[in-house]
């Protein structure tokens, strides 16, 4: 049924051609019986359950990789700040390239919508202090915007 054996196994094959699965599907007829009509091709009853039990495994699957990878992004958010926490310590006052790309990668964090601690010791918030230039204008202005909202960032 749908199967055929090769070598001792079965090997099932697809009973329904890839364009079946288009959003597009119309069901244009049905018969007392539950048999259904796609395109002139009648199609049975046992064909149609077990087209959705594999959509059925397929979503499972979907959402099961999902939950993963969600876990996994959790994981990579939470090891971002902790380094951004020693990434500005480490930058704050040297006068190399360090305290602008620690401060490009915290825009991005911020951007990204990630909520960075706060250090008891830093007057510059979550953005290293060049030792030269001390802050931009953008990083004023992002300081100066979270004091007017409560000092959140």
């Amino acid at each position: 049924m749908g199967g055929r054996r090769q070598g001792g196994a079965v090997r099932w094959r697809p009973f329904l051609r890839a364009r079946a699965f288009a959003p597009t599907l119309k069901l244009t007829s049905a018969d007392s019986q539950g048999a259904v009509q796609h395109e002139g091709v009648a199609l049975g009853p046992w064909k149609l359950l077990t087209h959705s039990l594999s959509l059925a495994r397929l979503v499972l699957g979907q959402a099961e990789e999902l939950k993963r990878l969600r876990k996994r992004v959790g994981a990579v958010e939470q090891v971002a700040i902790k380094l951004h926490f020693y990434s500005r310590r480490y930058c704050d006052g040297r006068s190399t390239y360090a305290p602008s790309e620690h401060n490009m990668n915290t825009h991005t964090l911020l951007a990204l919508g990630t909520e960075l601690h706060r250090d008891p010791i830093s007057k510059t918030g979550p953005f290293a202090n060049d030792g030269m230039y001390g802050l931009t204008d953008r990083e004023r202005a992002v300081l100066a915007q979270a004091g007017q909202e409560g000092g959140a960032l």
